[in-house]
């Protein structure tokens, strides 16, 4: 008896896909099962269908949310909040932290930058553009449900709401991506120095210890000598 595992090869373009193949092929090489790796053609899904996959795989009100931002290319939290019906600035934590957990499943990357405008919280795209054909798609056919799954999908931390708006987004990105390395870092926020990114990270450690949790992430230096957060869990 045996398990077939189908993975498309753009998808071992994500880290955390290469990865769990990694050690899914190092467990079942050390002769105790037969493991065989058969390329094969599988059909190309474009970034366009990707993300519009993304987009209707999400609730309703973070798909209006990515899509007001999308259509005025910068959308403040009050501007959020009022098109959003919410109350509480914090509530748009759980509208974004939606999207963030989304983005991976769907192998892309979160859409937006968090940026501040006038003092307060907001969000610039940085996605594709709207297309231009508004007409309605058919419905995609019904992608087969693999029988092992290659990564689990990581939820943001329960106490993400509460952090300062560059922390949130710090994680966003991270949980997105699967990494971050410093150089990364320094031009998601236009930092001046590594020893500034401590005004991001620290938040999150201090929110993590408050709560009795372990840091959502772990660094690590790499070959060039930069350092790399990971997520953790």
């Amino acid at each position: 008896m045996s398990i077939t595992v189908s993975i498309d090869l753009n998808a071992l373009k994500r880290l955390e896909v290469a990865s769990a193949l990694s050690r899914l092929m190092s467990a079942l090489g050390d002769g105790s099962a037969p493991v065989a790796v058969v390329a094969s053609a599988m059909p190309h899904v474009d970034e366009g269908t990707r993300f519009d996959r993304f987009l209707e795989a999400l609730p309703d009100r973070s798909r209006r949310f990515i899509e007001l931002v999308r259509t005025r290319g910068t959308l403040t939290i009050d501007e959020a909040m009022g098109e959003l019906d919410i109350t509480v600035a914090k509530a748009v934590g759980g509208v974004t932290g939606s999207i963030a957990r989304w983005a991976p499943r769907s192998g892309v990357t979160v859409p937006y930058l968090a940026v501040k405008v006038r003092g307060r919280r907001a969000w610039r795209w940085t996605g594709p553009p709207a297309r231009e054909a508004a007409s309605p798609s058919p419905a995609p056919t019904p992608t087969p449900t693999p029988s092992v799954s290659a990564e689990p999908v990581r939820s943001l931390p329960s106490y993400t709401g509460g952090l300062p708006d560059q922390s949130q987004q710090f994680l966003e990105v991270l949980y997105s991506r699967g990494e971050l390395k410093m150089p990364e870092v320094l031009a998601l926020f236009d930092l001046p120095r590594p020893r500034s990114v401590g005004g991001i990270t620290e938040p999150i450690n201090r929110a993590a210890k408050a709560s009795g949790a372990a840091a959502p992430f772990e660094t690590v230096v790499g070959a060039d000598g930069h350092r790399i957060w990971r997520p953790t869990g």
